[in-house]
């Protein structure tokens, strides 16, 4: 059974489906109406926050005059996080709503069903992705400026073509499955093996959590370590060597300086003795690759906590009765929101730690470029032939008075 596609409607008195036995009198309980109302408020402001939030990003990055691989990758993970929010809540909701009867038909089921997987293998990779190029960036800075666009564009139908294969087993397995026993149906997998869906399960646990964070992980040390090491390098003396013309001018300058202006030879002299001189865009470029590691760092603590939940349900499920458990439904109903509110969270993330975004955010925000992008937009038409004919009228009379 897929992680992401593990819902509750799967968990609730379904001993057919699930191929389980409860002991007798064990069942969990079903929702109850405050908690369905708890869920359905904290959907609609989930849905909010996160829909205005990635489509503010993904506006601001197509605005972008000067977009770089950054930017790019950005909005691949925006793109992923709309699509949670626009496929994957909006079935919860309905499921909800629906008290966990699948009434959507076959075909939406085939077709909802992988969908998630593939947005959630789609964001994780997209992340390794950032990661491999913050790495490049430090590792080597030239190499790093002289990549195109275009190589990330592939890097990028790459992660989409390699997700949807993870998720092509579930087109085969996916089906509508009832249950007589409560008279309702159910969208789920139907494995004609049991050792084949433990085998896909934890080949997609590996692929989907271990491999991508655990390079992600390895890769973020590297990146602190140079980091690091390039620090301990980077001496006056070193950088003096380098810019070895514009030192000889400044040395001149200040031997020729009056003596009100001693003091800043004196900075420089201990400076030059504790090897502290810092070139200022080596201190800009760096203070901008802190920023962005931070970014990183903060995205997959948020994508571990959200999604580590999830696994730990089903792996409770897969190793013990976890279904009959009292409170199943209302476990397995967080865990899939934390997936979703996952979503919602990154570009508060974008908002918070990167500038160019936050700045293009608050242009669009306060409205400051409504008259240029929107404002054809949102007249009408027959106003705005009535501002045609008035504009022409007085473009004629100036004319016309110019003349007389």
């Amino acid at each position: 059974m897929d992680l992401e596609s593990l819902s509750s409607h799967q968990l609730i008195n379904n001993t057919e489906i699930l191929n389980f036995t409860c002991p007798q009198g064990e069942f969990p309980k079903e929702i109850t109406r405050w908690f369905k109302s708890l869920l359905y408020t904290v959907y609609a402001l989930t849905f909010f926050i996160g829909f205005i939030g990635n489509v503010l990003v993904c506006v601001v990055i197509k605005q972008h005059t000067r977009k770089r691989i950054i930017h790019l990758l950005t909005f691949n993970l925006a793109i992923c996080d709309l699509i949670v929010l626009l496929v994957y809540l909006p079935m919860e909701t309905y499921q909800l709503y629906n008290k966990l009867d699948w009434g959507l038909g076959k075909v939406m089921c085939q077709i909802l069903y992988p969908v998630n997987s593939c947005t959630v293998n789609a964001s994780i990779y997209t992340l390794v992705v950032i990661t491999r190029d913050r790495y490049i960036a430090v590792k080597q800075p030239m190499a790093a400026r002289q990549r195109q666009v275009s190589s990330i564009n592939r890097w990028i139908f790459g992660i989409w073509v390699f997700s949807f294969a993870l998720t092509l087993p579930l087109l085969f397995v996916v089906n509508i499955v009832e249950d007589n026993s409560v008279s309702k149906k159910y969208c789920t997998e139907n494995w004609p093996n049991p050792k084949l869906e433990n085998v896909y399960w934890f080949t997609i646990f590996a692929i989907q959590f271990v491999v991508p964070l655990g390079f992600i992980v390895l890769t973020y040390f590297l990146i602190i370590f140079h980091l690091q090491s390039q620090n301990a390098s980077c001496t006056y003396q070193n950088l003096l060597a380098r810019d070895s013309e514009n030192a000889k001018i400044g040395e001149r300058l200040l031997s020729n300086v009056t003596p009100a202006f001693k003091k800043a030879e004196i900075k420089l002299k201990k400076l030059r003795e504790n090897g502290s001189g810092i070139n200022c865009m080596e201190l800009r470029r760096k203070r901008q690759l802190n920023k962005i590691l931070k970014m990183i760092f903060i995205w997959v603590l948020v994508y571990c906590i959200c999604v580590l939940p999830q696994h730990t349900v089903y792996f409770a499920k897969f190793f013990n009765d976890f279904a009959c458990y009292k409170y199943s439904n209302y476990v397995s109903l967080i865990t899939n929101y934390f997936m979703i509110v996952n979503s919602s969270i990154n570009p508060i993330i974008y908002g918070v730690l990167n500038d160019e975004i936050k700045k293009g955010a608050k242009k669009l925000l306060l409205c400051r470029d409504f008259s240029k992008h929107f404002r054809r937009l949102l007249v009408p038409l027959d106003k705005r032939f009535w501002l045609i004919c008035i504009r022409s009228k007085t473009l004629n009379s100036n004319n016309h008075s110019n003349k007389t």
